[in-house]
Order: structure tokens, then C-alpha cells, then sequence
């Protein structure tokens, strides 16, 4: 087996075409199974002017780097709202309940790739994000 894979996501400018995770959402990619990576997590990211996360979700062993390469958004990290922009690296610990938007008067769409780790083989570290639609938790835009 080879020590290295390569898959290729598209432009970024593209990535609103792939669907992924539970809720299998549109504009976001994980890149886990696609190059059997076994100690950190990617996903490839995007949101148009005025989208917004359909969840908030904590995560209570993984923390998360999040790289935000064009757009300007918001983060919702517990009760604060922390901007965003190309260029910003976000890091959100273990316990954080968080959730995002792409502001809507972001001239670009927001594109991000976010990067999580354990500590540990994301094999042996189970699913543990509980998502909590926004309709039992508001969003604080609305």
C-alpha cells in the first residue's frame, strides 16, 4: 500500500457542489475516507452570502483549526461572535457549541477548510458531535 494519496477537490470555486456529513450538506467535503487519513480529519468548505450552518455542534475530545481563504463570515462560539476573513485561523477547543455563517453582504462566497484532531487515530475516537438544529437552538443572526 502506498504511503501517500492524492484526491483532487476541485477549485474552491466548485467545492459548493459537494454534499457531505450527517446532514449531508451542501458546500462542505470531508477528505477522511478519500485519502485514508488516520490521525486528523479535513473538510473543504463553502457558504454563499447570507448561509448559514443548519446546526450547532460541540465536539468533546476533537479540536478544530479552522482556515478561512476567501468571504467574510462569523463563527458562533458559545455566546460570542467572532469574525472571520481570508487569512483568519480560528482554533475552537473541545466543549465549544459552535456554528457559522458567510456574512450577507460578503461579496464572495465563504470558503474554508477546517482541520480536526484528537490525539488519536480518528479511528478509534468515536463520532461524538451532537448536532442541535437550529430550530431548537436559534442561531444568533436569525
Amino acid at each position: 500500500m502506498k504511503k501517500w494519496s492524492l484526491f483532487e477537490t476541485g477549485t474552491p470555486q466548485s467545492w459548493k457542489e459537494h454534499v457531505g456529513g450527517r446532514f449531508n450538506t451542501k458546500g462542505k467535503k470531508f477528505l477522511d475516507r478519500d485519502l485514508a487519513l488516520e490521525f486528523f480529519g479535513v473538510s473543504v468548505n463553502e457558504l454563499a452570502a447570507g448561509e448559514h450552518a443548519p446546526f450547532w455542534h460541540a465536539h468533546s475530545t476533537l479540536e478544530e483549526l479552522y482556515l478561512v481563504i476567501e468571504g467574510e463570515g462569523e463563527f458562533a462560539l458559545d455566546d460570542d461572535i467572532v469574525a472571520v476573513q481570508p487569512g483568519s485561523a480560528l482554533r475552537v477547543g473541545q466543549g465549544v457549541m459552535r456554528s457559522w455563517r458567510c456574512l450577507p453582504t460578503s461579496e464572495t462566497p465563504m470558503r474554508w477548510i477546517c482541520i480536526r484532531g484528537a490525539g488519536a487515530k480518528l479511528a478509534d475516537v468515536p463520532p461524538d458531535a451532537k448536532p442541535v438544529l437550529y430550530t431548537e437552538k436559534p442561531l444568533p443572526w436569525g
